[in-house]
């Protein structure tokens, strides 16, 4: 008798931790998708509409740890693919668009004046060497100038506008994840701390009259 109630404690005990981990399974995958992909402005709402810091404070660093976003790779992303690729990873919808059009119109206009070029010097090119003028800049063939003209401006452009894409990762991401940590209730050394995880786990043998123990789990996250 003794050892049944024994076993039916550890039982209880066990449902419990259960039981209150799952309610916060369910509370994190209930509030999570507001959070994770969100841009600044809806994840401003989403604090406005909910207290976070009424969930228990590893919920919230584990909540941190999946919505924040990184920042190297987003520069670096943005420097050599462009296109507003690595924005899109900080979910910023307004430097995406920005290296998606500074892209295609400053590749639009290099692309021409390279066409230009290529045109003018397959097809003009001997008529001038024929005639003995000169051709490049301040040349009597004004396509040739147009095509130059097109092709550095619109190089140059390029280059610029990817230098700008690089830099904006690293203004949006510490913004992003600063109103992050504030809208959850952390602070910087909260949301970057160890995490430790603890659980009770009921050991129970085949024999319910033979001894019954409590197994401690624990895990370690940095």
């Amino acid at each position: 008798m003794y050892k049944r109630l024994i076993m039916f404690t550890l039982l209880c005990v066990f449902l419990f931790v259960l039981l209150a981990q799952v309610s916060s399974v369910e509370l994190m995958n209930i509030d999570m998708p507001q959070l994770q992909g969100s841009t600044i402005s809806h994840m401003k709402h989403t604090f406005a509409s909910y207290d976070f810091t009424q969930l228990p404070l590893q919920d919230r660093i584990d909540v941190y740890q999946q919505a924040k976003v990184s920042i190297a790779w987003p520069v670096f992303k943005n420097l050599l693919f462009g296109f507003g690729k690595g924005s899109q990873l900080q979910h910023d919808r307004s430097t995406e668009w920005f290296g998606i059009i500074s892209d295609a119109a400053t590749l639009s206009v290099a692309s021409i004046g390279v066409g230009l070029f290529i045109f003018d010097f397959l097809l003009l090119y001997p008529l001038y060497a024929i005639s003995g003028e000169s051709y490049g800049f301040g040349s009597s063939d004004p396509l040739t100038d147009i095509a130059l003209y097109s092709m550095f401006i619109g190089g140059g452009a390029f280059v610029v506008g990817r230098i700008v894409q690089a830099i904006m990762p690293l203004i949006h991401g510490p913004r992003y994840n600063r109103i992050l940590r504030n809208g959850l209730g952390l602070t910087r050394d909260e949301a970057n701390r160890m995490q430790i995880a603890l659980g009770v786990k009921p050991v129970i043998n085949k024999d319910l009259y033979s001894f019954t123990g409590v197994q401690l789990t624990a895990s370690i996250g940095f």
